[in-house]
């Protein structure tokens, strides 16, 4: 539709200014008008910035002119970003822009300007207004919410919503009988724990599974063990109401996946790792009865975390639609994936 990267050396110059003989220019030519006069109300223009220029240098305030030649970089970078999702925006759902929506971005977006993940989220709730089947849904208490999110808290809710619906946190745990005990009781190494595994049931870039009648069978080498601990990440995301966590046992809900079977799959894998199999020798030397098991959370993302996704991340259309008939004891997933 619009060559986004006219913004990236004409960084002040307004969205309208792209418009000439660009495809679908009559309707975005209305979008165009109101952000240009947002972008002015927050940022001024070429002429106020040349002026604020020529001022600086003859201050030889020469580290404010950087800090303000970086801010007009950044400003021309928001613009080239929010082209880009707009071009993601089917023209029959172009809108003009919610000016609730933007009154709260425009008036926090200054000071994120240099913030790469933040900066791009603003761009895309700014595009998202503009998009009649997500605008409905949009509320200004939204720009709250997402810019309190980290590169890595993006990271995990991207991860969550191309997943099949959930994700397991599996801690691998020692346990011992003593004696005069019926009951095994859990045992450690001091100063030493190990890691929680984070297992996610599909990765992005993935083909779409197979899938066969019944619950779908996750091979294990369709999964992704994290490589990294997102679990501050999780934290975080449950305080905010975006996830959710619960004990394995005491999950039941019905999935496309067979739970049971995939877990005890995950557990037997990870309870053969070299590190745990070395962790589990260094038990026995100190217990005479001693076996390992794992405790297994069930991550989920919450309604209002899969509300978030569709806001930030447009490229992913229809990330998983689940359906069940009980009746006739179906179930079934649809997958449609961005391009």
């Amino acid at each position: 539709m619009i060559d986004s990267n006219f913004f990236v050396n004409n960084m002040l110059v307004p969205f309208s200014a792209a418009l000439a003989g660009g495809v679908g220019a009559d309707i975005v030519k209305p979008i165009f008008h109101v952000l240009d006069n947002w972008f002015y109300l927050t940022f001024g223009s070429k002429s106020d910035f040349k002026v604020s220029k020529e001022k600086l240098l003859q201050q030889n305030q020469l580290d404010i002119y950087q800090f303000e030649l970086e801010k007009v970089h950044n400003i021309g970078t928001l613009k080239k970003e929010i082209i880009d999702e707009l071009n993601i925006i089917e023209e029959s759902n172009l809108v003009v822009p919610d000016k609730h929506i933007l009154a709260k971005v425009m008036s926090n977006i200054s000071i994120y300007l240099d913030v790469d993940e933040t900066r791009r989220i603003f761009s895309k709730i700014i595009a998202a207004s503009c998009d009649f089947s997500r605008k409905k849904t949009l509320h200004p208490a939204d720009v709250d919410l997402l810019e309190r999110l980290t590169a890595s808290d993006i990271n995990l809710l991207r991860t969550l919503y191309l997943s099949l619906g959930f994700a397991l946190e599996v801690v691998p745990k020692g346990y011992a009988e003593f004696e005069n005990s019926d009951n095994p009781c859990p045992v450690g190494i001091k100063d030493e724990e190990l890691e929680k595994h984070f297992i996610f049931t599909s990765v992005e870039g993935e083909e779409e599974p197979n899938f066969a009648e019944g619950n779908y069978h996750v091979d294990m080498d369709q999964v992704v063990d994290s490589k990294h601990s997102p679990e501050d990440s999780i934290k975080l995301l449950q305080r905010m109401g975006l996830a959710s966590s619960i004990d394995f046992n005491d999950f039941y809900q019905p999935l496309v996946v067979d739970i049971p079977e995939f877990v005890n799959s995950v557990s037997q894998k990870i309870l053969e790792t070299d590190e745990v199999l070395a962790y589990k020798q260094q038990l026995e030397d100190g217990f005479e009865a001693c076996y390992l098991s794992v405790t297994t959370k069930i991550i989920q993302l919450t309604e209002l975390g899969e509300h978030v996704c569709k806001i930030i991340f447009s490229d992913v259309q229809v990330p998983f639609v689940m359906t069940s008939d009980f009746d006739d004891f179906e179930i079934g997933i649809e997958m449609v994936r961005g391009e």
